[in-house]
């Protein structure tokens, strides 16, 4: 130690006297400071954007990492050319080293010397949060990045560039052998390792570039703007604890350059110039044409000789420099195979039909789970669960959808025998005897595991497309550029330190009634992702058939965990417990949790009254819960610690909002028992890489009785969208109170959803008029039956304005008793949309024949103008003559205003699709303007940019 201590001492003398390392170091510090300092300048004078002390962090380690591998270069290549090192040739003589040593131990200092340099960044923002208020600072969240993000990346580069210089004599020609030896010999690598499906990618991922361009544009986009509070939610970072179980995520992207620098290390003992060998020169006859050229090969062969007479240390140190770099290339590519044979495996089962879905006939009934999860995210469950034969013949197997992470330490039926088979996350039971039909099995599992979800990595813009169209792309790839790095896939548990998200499957196998044939998502498979184009995919499970549900679960007293029943977990001692039943549907269970601090339900802040809710006597809709910890009529919330104050002030919308439900619908149980959670983004390294408005997760999720605000809408300037929420939850409870054809439930809640919205008037005001740019009109066009939740513009749009149209037509009263009558039809049949309309039309006695077909089953869109429009005096009267033109594809009856000096008369005008309707009427006194359907009661496409088609003016 007192040797490498007078290492750091020379080696920090020779730096110092360097302009260069000075410069290195103020603009280190100075550049890695800019973005702290720009976030603290945009957020006081420009924005009130709630941002965190994370944010000056993560904003730091955008350009940080990039800084950092140029400093590092800069100081480890100073002072270690071949000239340099004769500086330093009295002092080896002198002491007793071995090259060995010395390269070992001035790498050792040059690293001493550089870590320090790189706390200076983060302290400079540190500085910057606290300027801005925060006191609440995470020490684990600044330490852990420095730690996984810097560290590793200093290390690694200072080895690798020190030993590089070292061998190579020089900063230019170690410049050379990294951007174009290495690469070549990577590509003759990756055309060997193709027939393998193996990559070897690029060693320079640590460096940051992307992060840094991706900085530097969100920058200009900011500063290039008036309202630069637009940009800062790019900026933001989560609150939540650091997640250092996602570190192996970003170390492996380094794995190559730790190989390359083991290596040079090795070889850089055998370069320092210490002794040099007697080389004889090979002979250059005078008269060889390329004399000059041989000339200087002999001279590059004795600069970069190695050096005499080398020690057994020497060669070990070059041994074990070998074998570092066989090590982590063997253990990248062995993650590479790892995850391959994974992602074959899932591939294999996915295009196999092995297992066949559980017939409707075989319904579950009761369900318990009993389980404990521990502080690592591990769960242990035991799980009661029953079945019953209503078919006709009997059911030998009976087929399940399990985490994939999670094992079957144990099963029973009772007193059959049965047999238990895995295939990735599908379980299949056989029974020994059958389940006869009437017969009830009562079946046990006994669970162990992680649950956790492989996220396979297929590059950056592989998109949403279905998980056998890009395994297939990536193992028939002929050209190693397209061969895919799988160790960079993750394993994403569904308990991390930063949230808690478990799904049904996470704690029980479900029984399976939907095909797990692969299906592309336009032919009714239930899923909604919108990726056709790229094939098929394995389809949601689209049967919602509930189930008396028990839970009984404890963990550790750091976290909260609710589900959508409502229930909410309680500490019970040293640990917390989540307990309680209700009647839901498996398939939408969901629990929901993290380090959540839950708000105190004495605050008036918190628990929200549901004043005019009407939820005393109103039927609990299934998925409420029977029984449970928390007191009806009250909303429960819990919020990351960093944001208590802040979630009392964003979410007392709710109680303003309440406030209008009862107008809205009355009699629905509304917000009664809600859970409202804070949800932080996904178990990213990178913190803000969730955050930002383009790729992060905003709005909420309703799902049950849990309520997930994201914790991007938590912090945002504007105010909390409650409104879209209470109608989410009051159409929800009109769903709940009759069954619907499962291939239009999406139909009929966006429709109560804009219906919500309208009846407690907070609507934008469009009317029966879809009111948009001439490019939404094609995405309009397609029949509302079939649209998916990517067709955003239908159910924001065309679907509401339908709305207005249908509700002036049959008339408010006759339309809200003719859907309360379809609710509570006594059918055995699942309700349909033809037979609300139907319904509709009888207690009006309007037809809605021709509009269910036009509009629903079709893609029907007016599109009016006024054309021709005149006012002529004659015989004392004004004559007032246009037409009324329809390029649209549907027949529209809309009304015409025309306006007079002292009044104005309306006009019922019908003109049918691609044809123009001529009007006339008279006038005693001088009109001045026609107006067509100023109210908006007639259903219409409007183009913003062509307001004059709906108005002529009469005065010219």
């Amino acid at each position: 130690m007192r040797l490498l201590g007078a290492m750091f001492r020379y080696e920090l003398a020779l730096q110092r006297r360097s302009p260069r390392f000075r410069l290195a170091v103020l603009a280190y510090v100075g550049l890695g400071s800019v973005p702290a300092g720009l976030l603290y300048f945009i957020l006081r004078h420009h924005t009130s954007e709630t941002l965190g002390a994370n944010s000056y962090l993560a904003q730091t380690l955008q350009v940080q990492p990039y800084l950092t591998a140029l400093l590092t270069v800069m100081i480890a290549g100073n002072r270690s050319s071949v000239a340099a090192l004769t500086e330093m040739w009295s002092v080896l003589s002198s002491a007793a080293l071995s090259n060995t040593g010395f390269v070992v131990r001035r790498w050792l200092a040059l690293l001493m010397l550089i870590l320090p340099f790189t706390l200076l960044p983060l302290l400079v923002s540190l500085a910057f949060a606290v300027a801005a208020g925060h006191t609440s600072i995470d020490p684990v969240t600044w330490i852990g990045s420095w730690a996984i993000r810097i560290l590793p990346l200093a290390a690694a580069l200072s080895a690798y560039w020190l030993a590089f210089v070292t061998i190579t004599g020089g900063e230019l020609a170690a410049l050379i052998t990294t951007f174009a030896i290495l690469p070549m010999l990577i590509s003759v690598a990756n055309q060997f390792l193709l027939r393998y499906h193996l990559t070897v990618s690029g060693y320079s991922s640590w460096f940051g570039y992307w992060d840094l361009f991706m900085w530097i544009r969100w920058t200009l986009a900011s500063w290039g703007d008036a309202e630069r509070h637009r940009y800062a939610p790019g900026f933001a970072a989560t609150a939540a604890p650091f997640d250092l179980a996602m570190a192996g995520s970003w170390l492996i992207g380094g794995v190559l350059l730790c190989g390359f620098a083991g290596l040079g290390l090795g070889l850089a003992t055998a370069f320092v110039r210490r002794t040099r060998r007697d080389l004889r020169p090979r002979p250059v006859p005078p008269n060889h044409q390329l004399r000059t050229f041989l000339h200087k090969l002999n001279r590059q062969r004795e600069i970069y000789a190695y050096d005499g007479a080398l020690g057994l240390r020497e060669r070990l140190a070059i041994l074990l420099g070998v074998l570092t770099l066989g090590l982590f290339v063997g253990w990248w590519l062995y993650q590479q195979e790892h995850f391959q044979h994974l992602g074959m495996e899932r591939h294999r089962i996915e295009t196999a039909a092995e297992f066949s879905p559980l017939p409707l006939t075989v319904s579950p009934g009761t369900w318990r789970v009993a389980g404990r999860i521990d502080p690592r995210g591990g769960l242990v469950a035991e799980v009661d669960a029953t079945l019953q034969n209503q078919g006709s013949g009997p059911q030998l197997q009976l087929p399940f959808t399990l985490n994939q992470a999670l094992e079957v330490s144990g099963v029973s039926a009772g007193a059959r025998q049965v047999t238990a088979q895995r295939a990735w996350d599908r379980l299949l039971l056989t029974l020994d005897p059958p389940l006869a039909p009437g017969e009830t099995v009562d079946l046990k599992f006994e669970l162990a595991g992680t649950p956790s979800e492989i996220q396979f990595y297929f590059g950056r813009r592989s998109g949403g497309a279905p998980f056998a169209w890009k395994f297939e792309a990536a193992m028939n790839a002929r050209f190693p550029r397209d061969v895919r790095d799988f160790s960079r896939s993750q394993v994403r548990r569904a308990i991390s330190g930063r949230r808690i998200d478990l799904r049904a499957s996470d704690l029980t196998p479900v029984p399976r009634y939907t095909s797990w044939t692969l299906t592309r998502p336009d032919e009714g498979g239930g899923s909604e992702s919108g990726v056709s184009d790229y094939g098929r995919e394995v389809p949601i499970e689209v049967q919602s058939i509930p189930v008396d549900l028990e839970l009984d679960l404890s963990l550790p007293s750091k976290w909260l965990l609710a589900d959508t029943c409502g229930h909410i977990s309680r500490h019970e001692g040293e640990q917390a417990r989540l307990r309680g039943s209700c009647r839901t549907s498996l398939t939408e269970l969901r629990l929901a949790g993290g380090r959540l601090v839950a708000l105190e339900p004495g605050d008036a802040a918190v628990s929200v009254p549901m004043d005019g809710l009407g939820a005393a006597g109103a039927s609990k809709m299934p998925g409420s819960p029977a029984t449970g910890p928390n007191t009806p009529g009250k909303v429960v919330i819990a919020a990351l610690p960093a944001h208590r104050e802040l979630a009392r002030e964003r979410l007392g919308a709710l109680a303003r909002v309440a406030a209008l439900s009862d107008r809205a619908w009355p009699g629905l149980p509304g917000l009664d028992d809600l859970v409202v959670l804070e949800w932080p983004p996904a178990f990213f390294l990178d913190l803000s890489s969730g955050m930002r408005r383009r790729f992060g997760e905003q709005g909420s999720d309703l799902h049950g009785q849990l309520l997930l605000v994201h914790e991007r809408e938590m912090i945002a300037t504007t105010p909390f969208e409650a409104e879209d929420l209470v109608a989410q939850l009051l159409s929800r409870d009109l769903i709940a109170r009759r069954e619907l054809e499962p291939e239009q439930e999406l139909l009929f809640r966006q429709f109560f959803r804009s219906l919500m919205v309208r009846r407690m008037g907070l609507d934008k005001g469009g009317g029966a008029a879809v009111s948009a740019k001439p490019w939404v009109q094609q995405a309009l066009k397609k029949p509302i039956l079939e649209a998916t939740l990517r067709n955003r513009y239908i159910w924001r749009l065309r679907l509401p304005a339908l709305l207005v149209e249908l509700e002036s037509r049959v008339g408010g009263e006759q339309f809200y008793a003719g859907i309360e009558s379809f609710l509570a039809a006594d059918s055995e049949q699942p309700g349909t949309f033809e037979e609300l309309l139907a319904e509709l039309e009888r207690r009006s006695g309007v037809s809605l024949q021709r509009t269910y077909e036009d509009h629903f089953q079709g893609q029907a869109l007016p599109l009016l103008r006024l054309e021709d429009v005149s006012a002529v005096r004659r015989d004392r009267q004004w004559l007032i003559e246009g037409k009324l033109r329809n390029t649209g594809t549907v027949e529209a009856n809309c009304p015409l205003i025309i306006k007079t000096e002292l009044s104005e008369m309306r006009l019922m005008v019908t003109v049918d699709s691609e044809t123009a309707t001529t009007f006339s009427v008279r006038s005693s006194v001088r009109p001045h303007t026609v107006l067509l359907d100023p109210e908006k009661t007639c259903y219409r496409f409007l183009l913003k940019t062509s307001p004059a088609l709906e108005r002529a003016n009469l005065l010219n």
